[in-house]
């Protein structure tokens, strides 16, 4: 069998179907705390996680390939009126570390842009989850200081024009 690489996978919309496979992904409390569903049941049921995380929503997509395999699956959505947030990005526990999660988000990132005419990216992530800090941040992603709390980090990046700095201000609430 061929080596699954993670230029063999494209983004697409994510269904209800596609989130019974991803579920599983998440084996602990933890992991769906890290996920962004801390209050959620264990093992989660998949409709009311659909429905809590608006799965309907046009930004909910999977990294996939021609047979069906999932990959990855995240959020990029419209949040004000000039920024992306990406959330609950997640690859499959056998493909970690093997460049998927820096394909779902750069491909997450690309069609956010061409979808919201939007250049600008948030997202949120615990301290402990080593593996995606260290990720966000090889991709340009930023701490905006002041803007998360003691374990959650918030994270901005901007398309760069030079300084490839996001305005801090509106993370801190000003």
């Amino acid at each position: 069998m061929p080596t699954v690489t993670a230029t063999d996978f494209r983004l697409r919309n994510a269904t209800r179907a596609d989130l019974e496979i991803v579920l599983p992904w998440l084996g602990s409390r933890a992991q769906l705390q890290f996920w962004g569903l801390p209050g959620s049941g264990f093992p989660p049921q998949v409709d009311r996680v659909w429905a809590a995380i608006g799965g309907e929503a046009d930004g909910t997509r999977v990294l996939a390939d021609t047979p069906g395999r999932l990959a990855g699956f995240g959020q990029a959505l419209p949040e004000g009126e000039d920024r992306v947030h990406l959330n609950r990005i997640v690859v499959a526990p056998g493909l970690r570390g093997r460049g998927f999660g820096r394909r779902l988000c750069l491909d997450l990132m690309d069609w956010a842009e061409t979808r919201y005419r939007r250049h600008s990216f948030t997202l949120k992530v615990f301290q402990e989850n080593l593996g995606a800090v260290a990720l966000f941040r090889s991709l340009g992603f930023q701490e905006c200081p002041g803007a998360g709390s003691a374990n959650l980090i918030c994270m901005g990046w901007q398309r760069p024009d030079g300084s490839n700095r996001l305005p801090l201000t509106w993370l801190r609430g000003a």
